[in-house]
């Protein structure tokens, strides 16, 4: 087998956009953002 030569680095000139975290993305799609207010779903005991 031949020698293994490593291949040499390459240098790219991308770079990260500027995004603007506002609103919910697909990570905060599904995470409440204020509290839940709503009736309990299940009927509850009657003492």
């Amino acid at each position: 087998a031949p020698d293994y030569v490593p291949e040499a680095p390459r240098h790219s000139t991308w770079v990260r956009p500027p995004f603007a975290f506002e609103g919910k993305g697909a990570a905060g799609g599904h995470s409440a953002t204020r509290k839940a207010t709503a009736e309990p779903t299940r009927p509850q005991p009657v003492e």
